[in-house]
C-alpha cells in the first residue's frame, strides 16, 4: 500500500465513525482511547482492522472492533452492545436490530426494534444534508459533531503509533 496515505485509505478511519458517532449519542462524548491497528486486507493502504477501548466523560467504557476481512467467515453483526441489563444487536446490510434481555423465569427474551437495515438510520441525515444545501441554512448537525468523530479516529491511529492511551482533544482545544 502507498503510506502517504495512511490513514486515510483505512477501513477504520473510513468506516470508524459511522460507529463512533452512535456510541458518543448513547454515552457522551470520548475522553481517551486505547488500542492496536492491524491489517488483514494487503491491498489497503491502511489498517483494515483495529481493537480499541473508549473512555467516556460520562464514566462509561466501551471495546470498539472493527474489521474488513478478504473472506468473512460468519455475518457479524454492525453493533454489539453488551450491558448488565441485556444486549442490542444490530445487524447490517441485511437489517434488523434486537435486545436480548433476561425475562422473569431466566430465559432469554428477544424484543425486535426493527427490520430495516443500518443504512435506513442515515435518511434523516441525508434529507437535513439536502434541505441544508437546497435552502442555504445551516444544517441540524454541527461540524462539532464531525470533529469530535475525526478527533476520536485521529486518536485511535496515535493510540496504536505510541503504545499507550490518548486524551480526545476537544476542537478548539488542541
Amino acid at each position: 500500500g502507498d503510506e502517504s496515505k495512511l490513514p486515510a485509505a483505512s477501513f477504520t478511519f473510513d468506516g470508524g465513525t459511522h460507529w463512533i458517532r452512535p456510541l458518543r449519542m448513547w454515552f457522551g462524548e470520548v475522553s481517551s482511547v486505547v488500542g492496536v491497528m492491524g491489517k488483514a486486507v494487503a491491498h489497503m493502504a491502511g489498517p483494515s482492522m483495529s481493537q480499541h477501548v473508549f473512555r467516556f466523560g460520562s464514566g462509561k467504557t466501551a471495546s470498539f472492533e472493527s474489521m474488513l476481512a478478504p473472506k468473512a467467515i460468519s455475518e457479524q453483526p454492525f453493533f454489539r452492545i453488551q450491558g448488565s441489563l441485556g444486549e442490542i444487536v444490530i445487524d447490517g446490510f441485511g437489517g434488523g436490530a434486537r435486545l436480548y434481555s433476561v425475562g422473569d423465569s431466566d430465559q432469554v427474551v428477544c424484543t425486535e426494534f426493527c427490520h430495516a437495515g443500518w443504512d435506513v438510520g442515515y435518511q434523516r441525515e441525508y434529507a437535513d444534508f439536502v434541505h441544508a444545501t437546497l435552502s442555504g441554512s445551516p444544517p441540524q448537525s454541527s461540524a462539532h459533531s464531525a470533529l469530535m468523530d475525526l478527533r476520536v479516529t485521529e486518536a485511535m491511529v496515535q493510540s496504536d503509533r505510541e503504545a499507550k492511551w490518548i486524551d480526545v482533544a476537544s476542537p478548539g482545544k488542541v
